[in-house]
């Protein structure tokens, strides 16, 4: 069960009276915390992999990344998906479906088995990005690096 985010007290400053010694006010300061574990990550060897993709897939890859299933690496990329891409990004409907081609041929995306031309599933290269906890990663890693999985590759369940 997931916690909910709380505030907690970082540093409490108080002004204090350099004559009586009072404390005449004091002031609290809080930042949000959360106990979750959940977070993105983005491996070192991704640098790499960046340096051969084109602008548009860039900016799609940006948008799947903040956009990705937490703990899945998961998206799905039907119609309806390609034009919020479209215009959230300012890209062309077909340069969207063109850059998920590209990102799946370089294998930073994975097409799942349960894709049709409609509604396409696709998931994040874990070697590359995850979005999630450490353990899940490491499960799917395990599972990915079992399966030899390749672009056209099978769902990672």
């Amino acid at each position: 069960m997931s916690k909910k985010p709380f505030l907690k007290t970082f540093k409490e400053t108080n002004t204090v009276d350099k004559e009586t010694g009072e404390i005449i006010d004091t002031k609290t300061h809080k930042f949000i915390y959360n106990e979750e574990k959940d977070f993105y990550m983005a491996f070192s060897n991704m640098v790499r992999q960046l340096n051969g993709l084109t602008l548009p897939e860039e900016k799609v890859l940006r948008w799947i990344l903040s956009n990705l299933k937490f703990n899945s690496n998961r998206i799905s990329t039907g119609m309806g998906e390609k034009q919020i891409i479209a215009k959230d990004m300012g890209m062309g409907l077909s340069s969207v479906s063109n850059s998920i081609v590209g990102l799946t041929k370089k294998e930073v995306l994975y097409k799942g088995e349960d894709s049709t031309k409609r509604d396409a599933t696709y998931y994040v290269n874990p070697h590359y990005y995850w979005k999630g906890d450490l353990k899940e990663r490491s499960r799917v890693l395990r599972v990915v690096l079992e399966l030899g999985l390749t672009a056209t590759a099978t769902k990672v369940k």
